[in-house]
Formats: C-alpha cells, sequence, structure tokens
C-alpha cells in the first residue's frame, strides 16, 4: 500500500525544510526555532523541525508526537471520521 497523497506532503514537506536548513546560519536556525516554540502549535511545528534536523545532518529520526498527530488529523479529516476508527481518533486529538 502506497502512502496517501497527505502523508506524501508531509514527506516532501520535510524534505524541504531539510534542504532549506542547509542555506541557513546557525543563528538563523535558532531564530526558527524559538518562532516555532511561541506559536500556539509550537510542540508540532518543533517536531517537524526536529525531523528536518535529524534528516539534514542524518541522526536518527525518530517519528514525533506531533507530526504523527499532524499525519492523523490530514487522513481523519480528507477520509472522513470514520477511517480508522478509535486508533486515530486518539491520534488525531
Amino acid at each position: 500500500m502506497q502512502p496517501g497523497p497527505f502523508r506524501q506532503g508531509q514527506l516532501r514537506d520535510l524534505v524541504a525544510i531539510a534542504e532549506a536548513l542547509g542555506r541557513c546560519g546557525p543563528g538563523e536556525v535558532d531564530a526558527v526555532a524559538r518562532a516555532c516554540t511561541a506559536d500556539p502549535g509550537g510542540g508540532e511545528l518543533s517536531d517537524t523541525l526536529a525531523l528536518a534536523r535529524a534528516l539534514r545532518t542524518g541522526a536518527e529520526v525518530v517519528d514525533r508526537p506531533g507530526v504523527q498527530r499532524i499525519a492523523a488529523q490530514r487522513y481523519r479529516a480528507a477520509l472522513g471520521t470514520s477511517y480508522g476508527g478509535e486508533a486515530v481518533a486518539r491520534l488525531a486529538s
């Protein structure tokens, strides 16, 4: 089974962010990290940034709860609330 379009979009986002991080100086990356934590959705943004940093540096990539929640919400919105039952509902909340 191939990933759905929303998960593929998330992967594209991670690759694009990782590439952009390579063009930033350390101070700029720190400023982005601070902006993520200051945002109301900062947990998810910080988790996404951490995944992109890991991709960029070759560190171990560990799926983070905030990113799992975003993916679950996208799948749930695209496919309806019955898709995945309770498991997707728990991840999405």
